[in-house]
C-alpha cells in the first residue's frame, strides 16, 4: 500500500476513487500544492490546506494568467493535506476525521 492509499483510507471507496481519479488527471495541482505547502513547512508558519489551495489559485489565475491555469474543488484540500502529511511523514496540516463538519 503506498503512502497515498494510507493517507486517504479513512474515505469511502467512491471518495477515494474520485479524488485520485482527479489528482492523476492534474498532477501539476499535486505539485502546486507541494511547493507551496513544504515552502510554508520550511519557514516554520502554520497555514490551513485552504490556504494552500487559494494561494495555487491566486498564482495560476492572478499572477501568471498566460500559464494554463486550473480548477480546484475546495473538497480536495482535505485530500491533499493527508498525502501531505503522509509524505513528510509529520502533520504538518490539522486534519479532522473524514465526514466531520
Amino acid at each position: 500500500m503506498s503512502y497515498i492509499d494510507d493517507a486517504l483510507s479513512e474515505f469511502s471507496a467512491e471518495e477515494k476513487a474520485d479524488f485520485l481519479n482527479y489528482h492523476k488527471e492534474n498532477p501539476k495541482v499535486w505539485r502546486a500544492f507541494e511547493y507551496y505547502a513544504a515552502h510554508a513547512m520550511m519557514k516554520g508558519v502554520k497555514v490551513g490546506s485552504m490556504a494552500v489551495v487559494n494561494r495555487i489559485r491566486w498564482e495560476s489565475e492572478i499572477e501568471k494568467p498566460e500559464a494554463e491555469s486550473f480548477k480546484i474543488n475546495n473538497n480536495y484540500a482535505p485530500y491533499y493535506a493527508r498525502v501531505f502529511n503522509a509524505k513528510y511523514k509529520k502533520a504538518f496540516f490539522e486534519t479532522r476525521e473524514a465526514g466531520d463538519k
